[in-house]
Order: structure tokens, then sequence, then C-alpha cells
């Protein structure tokens, strides 16, 4: 396929979306001192006809460089900070599948997170505003982190610690305006008509759910030795601390939020509860009662469904035994598996544990989340600092006072949003009514 695209290059011609991802792929594999060697290898050929004798290989080499070069750049130019954000992260993440390093990026990368923190705790607004090529941003809004460290934390999030964001379906906005309408899942009516028959008239019932952004915030403490220490990658370091600490807080809400700021699915009314039996708790679940929650669930969502619930439930779950003293699910007791019913089972500990006896509470969700809900954000991330402030340090329940300590806190926010868009999808389990 390369020689085809070659000659295609050679002539002048434009080339089709496929054609470039082609070339792309490509692009990645050709370091310097490799181009022509690999642009004489798919050139030259058992096809040796005329055409093919007069390609030049050294300048087709050079036009795949100039090619893709050009088309990633017009690609990346309209894409939205986030979409930007993933595109690289999608990159990083395929590099270090395929044991791929690029010491210069990496090392480039670092040192503009170094510098971007540096200029952050500064308050240097000259090198921020040049840094983030936005007019924007500014010391009240805080500073829109780089693109890299960005796109770390994004592929962190995808890949270790947001399951809310990974799990529902993800849908980006754009524009003005902190909320937008959603369409919800509907019905269409279909007749049985006769040949030349009439047909009848029939018209969609969809719903409309709002979507709305709410700030979220996380802060992340730093010393100033730490920024400074060269040694240290300090944009995988940040990246992690970023991630966890908005994961974590995404999750929270969209599995348990109490409508502080958000209902959780957990809590959420329209999503149809199975109970157990009056007076019971999650140490009293019975394979009856998982099996009501399968039943409970619109058929379409059982293809992709998933179970969402605390680790501390699932081992309940995984000793269950029958009549005879024998394990119900023999596999999951020995830890061989962690499908429960057929479905897989995600953990999370922001699902509440089993020592949660509150009654009617929601303990375990089923569904498919990225039929029934849509996870939002806007603008990329944010962030300010304060060498001077008290934070709380949740691990030991201590105050962290900065200037005492020596420390810089970074306070990361991010527009978020989700909401649920076909409630019969998911299915909760809870606890029996008191």
């Amino acid at each position: 396929m390369l020689k085809e695209l070659l000659k295609k290059l050679a002539k002048g011609l434009a080339l089709t979306s496929e054609e470039k991802d082609y070339l792309i792929s490509k692009e990645a594999e050709l370091s310097e001192d490799q181009n022509e060697q690999v642009a004489t290898a798919e050139v030259v050929d058992e096809d040796t006809d005329e055409d093919d004798e007069e390609v030049d290989e050294k300048g087709l080499a050079s036009l795949i460089k100039s090619e893709v070069s050009s088309a990633i750049s017009k690609a990346m130019a309209n894409l939205t900070p986030d979409e930007k954000a993933k595109e690289i992260a999608k990159d990083i993440k395929s590099k270090r599948a395929k044991g791929v390093v690029d010491t210069t990026k990496d090392v480039k990368a670092d040192e503009e997170t170094r510098d971007f923190i540096k200029a952050v705790v500064s308050g240097d607004h000259a090198t921020l505003k040049a840094m983030t090529t936005s007019d924007s941003d500014t010391a009240k809004a805080g500073y829109t982190i780089p693109e890299v460290l960005e796109a770390e934390v994004q592929r962190l999030v995808l890949d270790q610690y947001g399951i809310a964001r990974r799990e529902m379906r993800y849908l980006p906005m754009s524009g003005s305006g902190s909320s937008r309408k959603i369409t919800t899942g509907g019905a269409l009516s279909v007749f049985w008509t006769d040949e030349e028959g009439d047909i009848a008239s029939t018209q969609a019932t969809f719903g409309r759910a709002t979507q709305v952004l709410k700030k979220l915030s996380a802060i992340v403490p730093l010393t100033e030795e730490l920024i400074e220490d060269s040694a240290i990658n300090l944009t995988a370091y940040v990246a992690d601390l970023f991630a966890e600490a908005v994961a974590k807080a995404e999750d929270d809400q969209f599995f348990d939020g109490d409508g502080t700021v958000w209902t959780g699915l957990l809590r959420t009314t329209s999503i149809t509860a199975v109970a157990l039996g009056t007076g019971e708790d999650m140490t009293d679940i019975t394979l009856e009662d998982l099996q009501a929650v399968l039943d409970g669930t619109a058929t379409p969502a059982l293809r992709n469904g998933k179970w969402y619930m605390n680790k501390s439930v699932f081992g309940v779950i995984k000793l269950l035994k029958d009549g005879s003293s024998n394990y119900i699910f023999p596999d999951l007791a020995r830890g061989t598996t962690t499908d429960l019913l057929g479905y897989p089972v995600v953990l999370s500990d922001s699902c509440p544990a089993k020592t949660v006896t509150t009654a009617s509470r929601a303990m375990i969700l089923f569904g498919d989340l990225s039929k029934g809900a849509v996870y939002g954000d806007k603008n990329g991330m944010q962030v300010k600092s304060s060498s001077e402030a008290t934070i709380r340090n949740v691990a030991d329940s201590a105050d962290i006072n900065l200037f005492e300590q020596d420390m810089v806190a970074l306070k990361v926010t991010k527009r978020v949003g989700y909401v649920v868009t076909v409630p019969s999808y998911m299915t909760r389990l809870t606890n029996g009514s008191a």
C-alpha cells in the first residue's frame, strides 16, 4: 500500500483520511537515518514496471514527512483543547505499549512542565501566556496546563483511575454556556402494511435531559525541592497526582453523590431499585437478589452490562455458599475470574462498603453506562498555586501549613458534568427497608 501512496504523493494527488492515517503510522516508524532504507524497501519490489523505476526514493521519503506533518498540523488545528490532549495521550499510550521512548521529547515535555509550575508559583504571567498562547488565562481564572501534561493526566484517568469517565459515553462540550440538552431514549412505532396499502403515520417519542457543567477542584501539594529537582520526571509525577485526585472526585460524585454537588447513579431515583428483604444489608445478599437485578434491567443493556460495587461487597458475594456449603461461584472464590453471572465486575471505592447498613441505601449498580449516561467536560484543566495557605491532609486528618513546610499547593480545576440519558439501562440493588 505504501508504494501506491508514494506514487500519489509524487504526482501531487490528494490523499484520503484513511491514507493519511496509514502514512501517520508509517511516519512514526521512520527516523532521520532510516528514510532512505524504508523508502527503498517499500518502493523497490517485485513489480519493476517503468513507473517504479522513475520513482525518486529519497524524494518520496521526504514527501512522506512533509505530507504527514501537514496532515497532522491541519487535523490538530481543528481540535478542541480536550480533543487535542486526548490525541497526544493516545500517542503516549501507543509508544509506551510498543516500548518506544522518545528521550528528546520526554525531556522537553518535562522541562516544559517544570517551567510551567515554576511560572505558576512565581506568578510569571508573561511566561504563562507565552506557554499557553491564550489571552483568556489570568491569575484569577487560573492557567491552562500544557498539552503534554494534560494528555498524560487524561491517559492516566482513562487507563487507571477514572471509572465513571471511562465507562460513560463521552461527549465533550464546546461553545458558550455551561449546559446543553441531550436527547434521551425513546420509541418509534412501526406497522405491517399490505402491498400498495397506505402507510400509517408514526412519530418518534424521545425525552430530553439537561447536562450541566460544574467546576471540579483538587489540591495537590508539592515541596519546592521537588519542583527544582531535575532528576525526577515531574510530568509523570504531577500527572499521576492530578489524575488520581480528579478521577476520585468525579467517581465519588457520579456514583454516590448525595445531591450537594451531583446526585450519583446509586442515588438517582429514575433508575430502578431492587431491594433486599426487610432489615437486610449486603451481608445477607443471595443469588436470587443478584438475578433480580439482571431481570430488572432493560434487555439491550445486557449485551455490554457490568457490575459496579465496592470490593468489600464483592468479597461477600465471592464467599456465597449453597445449602451444602459449596461456593455458588467457585471460580470467584478461587480468584480466577471477576465475572459475576456472566458479566464483568468493576470495583470502585466510590461505591459504599459493606459496613454501610443504612436502610434502603443503594449499594450495587448494574448496567451499560456507555448507553445509560453521558459524561462531558470543557476547556481543559486550569491551575492556580499558593505557598502560604493551610490545607487539609486527608491521609492523616492533619493540617499542612505550606509556608512552614516550605511547600507549594497546586489547585487544579476542571468543568465537568454527567447526565442520565436512559435510566432503564441501569438497575440499583439496595439494602432492605427498616
